[in-house]
């Protein structure tokens, strides 16, 4: 299974929720954890320079660069087993789906939801990240030592991109990190910047706070 284009929201307030009883120093009663639950988070949102959003899934670029908006229609013939009250999208044009449409700038989304587009409308193309792939062996949780021949591979997304022009640079200098935008019902005073474990591979993920 492909790993998904950005965290569920439940990670993101779990790992922030985390990290909040932890700097309050909670000891985890249920009142302290009712108190976590209660926290308003919103988000993620992808941002760089800019804030971007997951593309919208009624609006598909094609190959020929071009927008194709999905509508719901209800079938001449034939019919369908989706659950009541849901409809199937229509397909107008051939092409194929275009690489690097998965994010769309807050601009595009903006403009696109307000209806204040034209015909030839298409958001900018923002790219893709890599993939990285991970081995991992199977730990027998009696002897706590790997199980022979029991292998499993992980793949994630890896948010950062290769700067345009700096191919030949350093690491540092070659490529640009995004990061997660994330607002949470906390006061001002509250400090949660710091650096924290998040998902369940307990990457470590440094913790800002946005200007």
């Amino acid at each position: 299974m492909p790993p998904l284009s950005m965290p569920m929201p439940g990670t993101l307030a779990g790992f922030l929720r985390t990290l909040i009883g932890q700097r309050r120093g909670y000891s985890w009663e249920p009142s302290e954890v009712a108190i976590l639950r209660d926290i308003g988070v919103a988000g993620p949102l992808l941002k760089n320079e800019t804030v971007c959003f997951p593309a919208p899934a009624d609006a598909v670029v094609l190959d020929g660069k071009e927008l194709m908006t999905l509508r719901p229609f209800e079938p001449e013939k034939g019919g369908c087993n989706l659950r009541p009250g849901l409809l199937p999208l229509k397909v107008t044009k051939d092409g194929k789906p275009a690489p690097g449409y998965t994010y769309w700038k807050a601009r595009d989304m903006f403009q696109r939801l307000a209806g204040n587009v034209q015909e030839s409308f298409l958001p900018e193309e923002i790219g893709d990240f890599p993939r990285a792939t991970s081995l991992h062996g199977a730990i027998d949780p009696s002897t706590h030592t790997a199980q022979e021949g029991r292998l499993y591979s992980t793949e994630m997304v890896v948010y950062e991109q290769l700067k345009k022009g700096k191919e030949d640079e350093n690491r540092d200098q070659k490529y640009e990190s995004w990061s997660f935008l994330v607002a949470a019902e906390v006061s001002e005073e509250e400090d949660l910047c710091t650096v924290h474990t998040l998902g369940g591979e307990r990457w470590l993920a440094a913790v800002r706070e946005a200007p």
